[in-house]
């Protein structure tokens, strides 16, 4: 449950990131309204030089002056510092539990192999417990038989 709910949040919020990209892109693409009032002023026939002569000369854009604009930059420059700190945090998250789960299967492995090492000696003990008896019981007969 707890990874759904973490895989919804990230997809929710890499849709609101891509959403907010959009809407930055298509403010970026729209014309200036310096652009505008000096394709007006000048006519439909003014030429491209002519259009940024009358832009240079109206003194600073509205948007180096728009604290919204800036605003809206700010944020995305925070946004996307946010993402990047996310994501290297995420990375660092699955580089720990990839080198604990690393470490786990290691355990179990050397327990393993200690088991494994443990079962072997306790067969040749057991292997030899019982060769003993049998060379016993094998003298006891030959014994009996040489009374």
């Amino acid at each position: 449950a707890d990874r759904q709910r973490d895989a919804r949040r990230e997809r929710e919020r890499t849709r609101d990131v891509e959403h907010d990209r959009r809407r930055d892109v298509e403010d970026d693409l729209k014309p200036e309204p310096e652009e505008i009032d000096a394709e007006t002023s000048l006519g439909p026939n003014a030429s491209t030089p002519d259009i940024l002569d009358a832009i240079l000369t109206a003194g600073p854009p509205r948007w180096f002056r728009d604290e919204k604009g800036r605003d809206r930059r700010r944020r995305y420059r925070e946004r996307e510092r946010e993402n990047d700190e996310r994501d290297a945090a995420l990375e660092e998250e699955e580089k720990i539990r990839k080198a604990a789960d690393a470490a786990k299967a290691a355990a179990e492995a050397a327990k393993a192999a200690e088991e494994a090492a443990e079962a072997a000696q306790e067969a040749e003990t057991r292997e030899r417990a019982e060769a003993e008896e049998a060379a016993a019981a094998a003298e006891e007969a030959k014994a009996r038989g040489d009374q």
